[in-house]
């Protein structure tokens, strides 16, 4: 008599090819936390740049850090990603574009506005 055990032992997440659907799933989750992530810097910044002349210098000077604005473009894109994705997902729950064919063009879609509305807003940063 033989023990036959099926279970899995390790279980690869980047072996795994993931739907497009799937994948803007995973962007919208992690837009979410990003966004939640960057609130209270955000939030002094602004409050920084509302103390008097001499904090909105200090904040005109420190937003034109390499850092900082890597981190607007990717805040920019986190927010078009969140927006456009919560919008496709509001859609779903009512059953527009639920189909397979139409759910993946329509991740499709939203993935690629996103990163075009971060590509062109560090254009104009730059």
């Amino acid at each position: 008599m033989h023990n036959v055990d099926n279970r899995p032992r390790f279980l690869n997440l980047f072996a795994i090819h993931f739907p497009l659907p799937a994948i803007t799933s995973i962007l919208h989750r992690l837009s979410g936390l990003f966004m939640f992530a960057l609130i209270i810097p955000a939030l002094y910044v602004f409050d920084l740049s509302l103390q008097g002349e001499q904090g909105f210098l200090i904040v005109q000077k420190l937003m034109h850090h390499g850092f900082v604005v890597f981190l607007s473009v990717a805040l920019v894109w986190a927010l078009t990603q969140h927006l456009l994705a919560g919008i496709r997902f509001l859609l779903l729950d009512i059953h527009i574009g639920d189909e397979r064919k139409k759910a993946a063009h329509s991740a499709r879609w939203v993935n690629l506005v996103a990163l075009l509305v971060a590509v062109y807003y560090l254009g104009y940063r730059l």
